[in-house]
């Protein structure tokens, strides 16, 4: 492999970098250079590298002849050289990026002795000072939660390995405390970390006031590099009832500049506690400590650099912050996004050094309009700026990174040209809250982030092209580090990006490059939906004619060179085809902002239409909802088409089930056209459901691709069953039948905040908004929400008394959920659930717990089987229909009273609960959002919403929750103590923002039926074979709800499923018949309900 030689002129103790010459390359994920540098006295120096590299060279005494050292490729992990009669050196490590950020670490599996592994990992800091050479390069991890993580046992407290994450000082799995005292929060204490440049390492803790779990922490401690000893910096927060100190709960990373030991130390943070009315909470504070007296005096503030957001993290403590200081100065803020967004609350702001003028920020120069009018950087926990001041990189609550190039230094944001990590995951929002906790640059622009969700250090590469210089003499503690990166930069776009079979017409890629305008090599690859033999590639120098790897050369002196992709015609009709052409990494350059873009190839071909699902089902009971299919068009898109040839089949029937749709028009240039169908007759009487096939036929103009779609009438009435109960909620003297239950996160000092209104007046407009009337026509029904007025997360538990329910029955009822007006505060939702004591207040919470002592008696446990149902889509980061159960007798404790079975995101139901079609909720810019059952405020939307019915059922201890026909949770319920029990409604606000009155749910109409086994009607042998026709009473059965059982004898260890399974058809509704090769001379048969 050929190597990468170098000319260079060096000082005593750095280097200075005056040509490079690349004569070959060799890739490799990640920035590799030389840390942890140390010499013995003897004549040797070792060091460690943090990963692989493929070209490592000594320079000795500046350079010159007979004064370098070629070692060439080296593996990660401790290296030694000879330094003999030299006085200094310089460790000179190439690489040739692969081009993509990357995962670097390792994490295989289960370890329990793996160093990257933790139980409650909340900080990572990497000491990026090379004077002293064997602190260089060390990592730092702060574990807040003592426990059991990916294999590894981890305790509180603090850790430090080296760079290729081996143990840096022996401890082991063992934290390490050095003398501090830290809070009593296993979320907050300790937080994040920093390394000054003193070496010393800057520990934050965010258990202040807010947090209150006692005891309460300091604040900041400066800890010794070894992890020995630490000073606090600031006396111990107090609450008497709230005591502001002077820096309480520190919320971002402690910011350090000077030292303690040189009188210059300088510490800048964000104190989630201390208030400074008008300015509120959360301001960044920067404290002059120089070399005073430790603790720095309780009560005494430091200067405010920069007020804090508008909104609630001026108001209010607990809002996630961060923040970072840049190279040049520039301080940048982040908030997680529990605040609002928008033009005055923006979630990352970029600030002058002294904080009095906004250089930047995320809502008004990131492009949010591009984001869905969204702010980009909305879920971030943590933010780091590169020692280099060239990258911004933000840490999402879903673990993902964002990468942003900085320019003059400010984020220089385009549309896409964020570099996410992992690169493979979607980009999705996350919730509001999360796990990811803090994220680290290293001085080689490796980045570093830990999280709770993991329990993972992990460490990523941007994959540049880099050289890394160490240097040092031969004390060890006169190091000097360099890092740097070439400078031409490669860019591509697309400047003729449409091409075309006619002609054909070609597309054009324009490669540019900034720098050094030399002869140049550049590497690319093609891919795209556009297959080997569509077309053909010319480009000066150019290596590739298809998919796959390619070359391309700049002539001497050229600043850009083109790539064109000619298609060719075979005639055959295809959807247009796209070519990506992607740059890759290589010798001598970098890769720029934008280095892909696509050309697309446009089929001239007779038009060829496919028929595929959309929304697949629609509900007999809205005639609002629809049902639709998809046309697509593959060939000619410039034709205008009408397809008037579309076809119906299947058991419903057109014109009486539902209403057809055809003479569906393609405008030239487009691709795809979604048609709906409306259901007809929404009956009482059950009739099951009923299937749509469509089809259709060649037409004028287009070919036919010859597919069907079904499509599904659900019926919304159920089948005859016995009444076990029944309550229209229409009373408000029914409030004497049902027990009350309730809980918050602060039961020492909040509390109920509940309503609960029986009888409630449907027909009102008051504060609560308007309320279409139920199914029933009822003018009155039950009303219930929570958290209007404490600012403290909390739910309330109806329990309908003297009524328990047991084996198969189903509980059903209609439900009118309304999402609160306060749009970004509204993260509220139903709760509902079965076999219930009736003592317990079941909810969830992802929030810290507050409460120690004098503990309502109930607000620590669960039973039953419940969910929570979201009127906020995309709200709530745990998700928007969280499915739960009770824990075992004896295992609930005050941190863990619930398990969860299930969480799904509203995503997965858009194609059911249809916004604005039948339910009218929307995001908090009034834009609808399908995919829950939840309607706006009629303050908000004028437009009102819909019920939705409900049902939870019990068939065989299978528990199924269902809302509007569609299952949206089944769980085999194995638990004999929550097999049965009480009824329980509810409602649930998880977080401690309080919203408005208008937020809440309304119940109407309660039943509770019997669920009656399937009963054999008929049975018969032929052929060989035993056939067995059967009925059921619950509406929701297929052929797949049951199995066929065989014994030989009377026996309950004898039945077991036959094999192979039996064949099952559904005849009519509700009705079944079983066939199966009889299997004996005599035999027992029975059906297993699934």
């Amino acid at each position: 492999m050929k190597k990468l030689h170098h000319i260079w002129t060096l000082s005593t103790h750095h280097c200075v970098l005056l040509t490079v010459l690349l004569l070959g390359r060799c890739t490799a994920p990640a920035h590799p250079y030389a840390t942890h540098v140390s010499t013995n006295g003897a004549g040797g120096v070792a060091f460690i590298l943090n990963e692989n590299a493929t070209d490592v060279t000594v320079v000795f005494d500046g350079g010159g002849p007979g004064k370098t050292n070629d070692l060439g490729a080296l593996s990660k992990g401790t290296q030694t050289f000879a330094l003999g009669a030299h006085t200094s050196f310089a460790i000179i490590v190439n690489n040739v990026g692969s081009g993509t950020a990357s995962q670097i670490s390792v994490t295989n599996g289960p370890n329990a002795n793996n160093p990257l592994y933790y139980f409650g990992p909340r900080g990572v800091a990497v000491n990026r000072n090379p004077q002293n050479g064997t602190n260089f390069g060390r990592i730092y991890v702060s574990n807040a939660n003592a426990g059991t993580g990916n294999g590894r046992t981890t305790g509180r407290g603090l850790y430090v390995i080296n760079a290729d994450a081996t143990d840096a000082l022996g401890f082991g799995n063992t934290a390490q405390l050095a003398g501090m005292s830290i809070g009593g929060s296993t979320t907050y204490s300790p937080w994040k970390l920093s390394v000054g440049p003193d070496d010393m390492l800057y520990v934050g803790d965010g258990n202040g006031p807010g947090n209150n779990a006692s005891p309460l922490g300091y604040g900041v401690w400066m800890v010794k590099p070894d992890l020995s000893t630490s000073a606090a910096l600031f006396p111990q927060s107090t609450r008497t009832p709230w005591d502001f100190s002077s820096a309480g709960g520190v919320i971002s990373k402690p910011v350090v500049s000077g030292s303690y030991a040189a009188g210059s130390l300088v510490l800048t943070l964000i104190s989630t506690d201390w208030t400074n009315a008008p300015s509120g909470f959360n301001n960044v504070l920067q404290f002059n400590i120089g070399s005073s007296a430790l603790p720095w005096p309780a009560n005494t503030p430091g200067t405010i650099l920069v007020p804090p957001a508008s909104g609630i993290a001026a108001t209010g403590p607990e809002v996630i912050m961060d923040m970072d200081i840049a190279p040049d100065g520039k301080i940048f803020t982040l908030q997680n996004s529990v605040q609002a967004g928008g033009p005055t609350d923006p979630f990352i702001r970029v600030l002058s050094p002294d904080g009095s003028t906004l250089l930047w920020d995320s809502w008004n120069n990131a492009n949010p309009a591009a984001n869905g009018n969204a702010d980009p950087y909305n879920f971030e926990y943590s933010i780091a700026i590169s020692p280099d001041d060239q990258f911004m990189a933000t840490l999402i609550t879903s673990e993902r990174i964002a990468i942003t190039p900085l320019a003059s230094g400010v984020p220089n944001y385009v549309t896409n040209n964020l570099s996410r990590l992992p690169a493979n995951n979607p980009i999705v929002p996350a919730g509001a809250s999360g796990t990811a906790r803090q994220i680290a640059f290293d001085a080689a622009d490796n980045v570093y982030e830990v999280s709770g969700g993991s329990d993972q250090l992990r460490i990523f590469s941007l994959g540049l092209t880099t050289t890394c210089v160490t240097s040092n003499d031969w004390t060890g503690t006169n190091g000097s580090f360099a890092f740097i990166l070439p400078s031409t930069t490669i860019s591509v776009s697309a400047t003729a990006p449409n091409a075309s079979q006619n002609g054909p017409t070609p597309g054009v890629f324009t490669v540019t490059r900034t720098g050094q305008t030399s002869a140049l090599t550049v590497n690319f690859a093609l891919s795209g939906t556009a297959t080997n033999g569509t077309y053909t590639v010319s480009a000066p120098g150019s290596t590739g004619s298809g998919p796959g790897p390619g070359t391309i050369t700049f002539a001497a002196g050229a600043t850009s060179t083109n790539i064109s992709i000619v298609p060719v015609n075979d005639g055959k009709a295809r959807p247009s085809q796209t070519v990506v052409l992607t740059l890759t990494s290589g010798a001598g350059y970098n890769l720029g902002a934008q280095i892909t873009d696509t050309v697309t190839i446009q089929n001239t071909n007779t038009p060829q239409i496919f028929l595929s699902g959309g929304a697949t089902s629609m509900y007999k009971s809205f005639s609002n909802d629809f049902a639709s299919f998809i046309l697509t068009r593959w060939g000619n898109t410039n034709a205008n088409l009408t397809v008037s040839t579309i076809t119906y089949g299947g058991t419903a029937i057109p014109g009486t089930d539902f209403v057809t749709t055809n003479n569906i028009p393609l405008p030239p240039g487009t691709t795809t056209a979604t048609a709906t169908v409306s259901p007809l007759d929404p009956t009482s009487s059950y009739t099951g459901n009923k299937t749509i096939v469509v089809g259709e036929t060649a037409g004028s103009g287009y070919i036919v691709g010859g597919n069907n779609v079904t499509l599904t009438i659900i019926d919304n009435a159920t089948p005859p069953a016995t009444s076990l109960y029944s309550n229209p909620l229409t009373d408000a003297g029914d409030a004497m039948n049902w027990g009350l239950t309730w809980a918050n996160r602060d039961l020492q000092v909040i509390g109920y905040d509940g309503v609960v209104d029986f009888g409630y007046d449907l027909t009102s407009t008051g504060p609560n908004g308007s309320t279409p009337l139920p199914p029933s026509g009822a003018t009155t029904g039950l009303h219930v929400t929570y958290n209007k007025t404490a600012l403290c997360s909390g739910a309330v538990n109806l329990y309908l008394t003297n009524q328990t329910f047991s084996g198969d029955y189903a509980v059903r009822f209609n439900m009118y959920l309304v999402k609160g007006s306060s749009l970004t505060l509204a993260t509220e939702g139903a709760m509902f659930g079965i076999n219930h004591s009736g003592v317990q207040t079941n909810w969830w919470l992802t929030e810290t717990l507050k409460s120690s002592t004098n503990i309502y008696p109930n607000g620590w446990n669960c039973d039953g089987v419940w969910c929570w149902i979201s009127s906020d889509p995309g709200g709530a980061g745990f998700g928007d229909d969280v499915f739960i159960t009770g824990l075992p007798a004896g295992q609930a404790t005050k941190t863990l009273w619930w398990k969860k079975l299930l969480t799904q995101t509203y995503p997965t139901f858009a194609n059911v609960f249809k916004a604005p079609a039948v339910f009218s909720v929307t995001d908090a810019n009034l834009v609808p959002v399908s995919g829950v059952p939840a309607n706006a405020s009629s303050v908000d939307v004028p437009t009102l919403g819909s019920w939705c019915d409900v049902e939870m059922k019990q068939v065989q201890n299978q528990v199924t929750f269902s809302i509007d026909k569609i299952a949206m949770f089944t769980y085999p319920n194995t638990n004999a103590q929550f097999s049965s029990g009480m009824i329980m409604l509810g409602y649930e606000d998880p977080f401690s923002s309080t919203g408005q009155p208008d937020g809440a749910v309304y119940y109407s109409n309660l039943r509770v039926v019997r669920i009656t086994p399937p009963i054999f009607t008929q049975w018969s042998a032929s052929g060989g074979n035993v056939i067995f026709n059967f009925v059921t009473s619950d509406g929701d059965d297929t052929t797949a709800s049951f199995a066929l059982q065989s014994s030989a004898a009377v026996n309950p260890q004898a039945w077991s499923d036959v094999s192979p399974a039996a064949t099952f058809t559904q005849l009519s509704t509700g009705a079944f018949q079983v066939s199966y090769p009889q299997n004996g001379p005599i035999r027992l048969y029975r059906l297993r309900h699934k």
